[in-house]
């Protein structure tokens, strides 16, 4: 997922994205402070890691676009099931060293 515009002076409310997605975003900022975008604004903390339960909330739609516009992409086969995407978007993020979790 893309980082809010930013305008110079801060954060442009409201993040490209997922409709009502859930917190998946942490972010270690340059002096260290660890925040996270909650829906419609950063805040403190790590917030909540994508997990099987969180997931399965979402639509085989929206489980595809997060798959797709992860970094790098998360290949999904065409007629892959919702429990199938699910289940290879969570092994790529627990692959990923760079990715909280």
């Amino acid at each position: 997922m893309a980082l809010p515009p930013f305008d110079g002076t801060g954060w442009i409310t409201g993040m490209p994205g997922l409709p009502g997605a859930p917190v998946v975003m942490h972010v270690i900022t340059a002096d260290a402070a660890h925040v996270h975008w909650d829906g419609t604004a950063w805040a403190a903390g790590d917030g909540a890691a994508l997990d099987e339960d969180t997931l399965s909330g979402w639509t085989k739609a929206e489980l595809t676009e997060f798959a797709a516009a992860h970094e790098p992409p998360i290949e999904i086969p065409s007629g892959a099931t919702k429990a199938q995407i699910i289940a290879l978007i969570l092994a790529a993020i627990q692959a990923d060293p760079n990715e909280e979790n």
